[in-house]
């Protein structure tokens, strides 16, 4: 299945006739991850944008598991040893990023903020920092860094596909003043609205 198609049957968007004809799985994302960024202004590093990359690739191959329970994957990974443990977490890590930014409507349908998961994912990228090697723990420091602004990225790939705002407007006020998000700030204030964060926190990235 190709990436562009794996988009078409999760979502249920007629984006075909959006994505240019690309060689291979690796190029389709690429493209649809650089078209969003150059959408949005939004800068982003090689490093990055190859994890991203290749997460939407094994996505791609597994889409299901995107639905998986995801709070209960990371509680599980803490009762876990060793490599299989890192591996728990990188996999929920990338799951909750590609739930908030592809599916955000699925936290929606859960019951939870989208920033629940934002959460999850973080920390998942923050222990892994903490007990990876140099090289591999700086990887994973930027990760959680920057989750909320790739969360953004990947709504803005959605956003794209689908023509429209992928947030309504009271998911995009949580998700803004529960984590400062930009692109949910933009959804808010796109018809000229001024929004007031209850906690003071929502400042865009």
């Amino acid at each position: 299945m190709s990436a562009a198609h794996a988009i078409i049957v999760l979502m249920n968007v007629p984006i075909q006739e959006r994505i240019s004809a690309q060689p291979t799985i690796t190029a389709q994302w690429q493209e649809l991850v650089r078209d969003a960024a150059a959408w949005r202004g939004h800068s982003l590093d090689e490093e990055l944008e190859s994890y991203l990359v290749f997460m939407l690739m094994r996505f791609t191959r597994v889409p299901d598991t995107v639905h998986d329970a995801l709070g209960r994957q990371f509680l599980e990974a803490q009762a876990l040893l060793g490599a299989q443990r890192l591996e728990h977490l990188r996999l929920t890590g990338d799951r909750c990023l590609l739930l908030c930014g592809l599916f955000p409507e699925q936290a929606k349908r859960r019951l939870v903020k989208i920033s629940y998961f934002v959460r999850i994912g973080r920390s998942c990228y923050c222990e892994l920092a903490d007990r990876l090697k140099a090289g591999e723990s700086m990887l994973f420091t930027r990760l959680c860094e920057a989750y909320v602004s790739l969360m953004d990225l990947l709504q803005g790939v959605r956003s794209n596909a689908d023509g429209k705002p992928c947030l309504d407007p009271i998911c995009a006020f949580e998700q803004w003043s529960d984590t400062g998000s930009r692109y949910a700030y933009e959804v808010i204030t796109a018809d000229g609205g001024i929004p007031m964060p209850a906690s003071g926190e929502g400042q865009p990235h």
